[in-house]
């Protein structure tokens, strides 16, 4: 070979590897320093379980994530104003683990595909409908505007479901989205008629006597699970070790605060509402209100999976996911997807192993 060819391969070589550092495609040499990006919601006190996990005053002098060698981090724009936008921050790669809503986990999931997994209970009930004076029937909610968190959400869900379990059609009611953070003085302007939000931000705008409650989460649908624990798929398979010790993390915060909220004269009980008055920013006695209409789980249990299946055909039903999105996504029905999108495997490993 002429030492000119020679140059123009060696030339060629040098600008191919190039490119393909600079598309990153060869990303895989960089390693991962073991440190998980967690994504939540603003002022969710559904999620505290993440902050009483990095309580080394929970954890009696050395936090969860710290007993099991747990290195976390606030993902990117976290904490996020609903579960929507945890979904599309999965899509952009800026989280590995998010606690969300189930709706909006199997929505973005079905119509944007996003291969993200479910891995854990987080809570259930815990939301409200808070409307304004002259509200007292679902039938008063006729030509009012009512705010939910995002149309992925869970509480949006629920308000359709209302709407509907009350012969109500939505087209009669003006469904508007705005930040939770927000709604309280919205409804206080008149800009809105009522909200439905995760708590406290309820009990918070009834202490400041800007509305009541219409309906709650047990009203609404009784024994619902709420939010979830997901995970990218490729994040799991690439780190099913660090997978399985954040959840070790969430079992033992998640029955740290069960135990504290059944005996509320605890010293343990005083510390979650401490830590959850730190996390949502609301007075300590709305944290208790909003404590009060909240359970806490973990596992992938029976219950869980019954109603998780429950949300998948009321969302078909509802005509959220269509059997074009479904089939695109590789499901054949609720149940189907129910099975395969729920991934118990990782807290079994995790509660095997406590």
């Amino acid at each position: 070979m002429s030492k000119k060819l020679l140059a123009v391969g060696t030339i060629a070589l040098l600008m191919v590897t190039a490119s393909l550092l600079t598309a990153g495609c060869l990303e895989d040499d960089e390693e991962w320093d073991g440190t998980i990006r967690v994504a939540y919601l603003n002022g969710d006190i559904h999620q505290v379980a993440y902050f009483v996990a990095n309580s080394a005053e929970a954890g009696g002098g050395t936090s969860f994530f710290d007993q099991y060698d747990v290195k976390v981090e606030n993902a990117k724009g976290a904490p996020y104003n609903n579960g929507g936008a945890v979904m599309t921050a999965f899509e952009a790669g800026d989280v590995d683990i998010g606690y969300l809503g189930s709706p909006p986990a199997i929505i973005g999931h079905v119509n944007a595909l996003t291969e993200t997994k479910v891995i854990a209970q987080v809570n259930s009930l815990g939301s409200a409908l808070v409307v304004r004076e002259g509200i007292n029937t679902p039938a008063d909610l006729v030509g009012t505007t009512i705010a939910t968190p995002g149309g992925s959400t869970i509480q949006h869900f629920m308000f359709l479901t209302y709407l509907e379990d009350n012969g109500i059609d939505r087209a009669d009611v003006t469904i508007t989205t705005e930040a939770v953070n927000l709604m309280k003085v919205s409804l206080d302007t008149g800009a809105i008629d009522g909200f439905i939000a995760w708590q406290p931000w309820p009990a918070d705008a009834v202490a400041d006597g800007f509305g009541h409650v219409l309906a709650d989460s047990t009203d609404i649908w009784p024994g619902h699970i709420c939010c979830v624990l997901a995970t990218m798929k490729n994040f799991a398979k690439d780190h099913p070790e660090a997978v399985t010790a954040y959840l070790r993390a969430h079992i033992a915060s998640t029955k740290w605060i069960q135990q504290a909220m059944a005996d509320k004269g605890s010293d343990e009980y005083q510390l979650h509402v401490d830590i959850s008055v730190d996390v949502t920013s609301r007075s300590e006695t709305v944290v208790k209100d909003a404590l009060d209409g909240m359970e806490y789980g973990y596992a992938l249990d029976a219950t869980f999976l019954g109603s998780f299946e429950e949300y998948v055909d009321e969302l078909i039903r509802q005509g959220t996911l269509t059997p074009e999105a479904m089939d695109e996504a590789g499901y054949t029905d609720a149940a189907d997807l129910t099975d395969r999108y729920v991934d118990d495997s990782y807290i079994k490993d995790a509660e095997g192993s406590l």
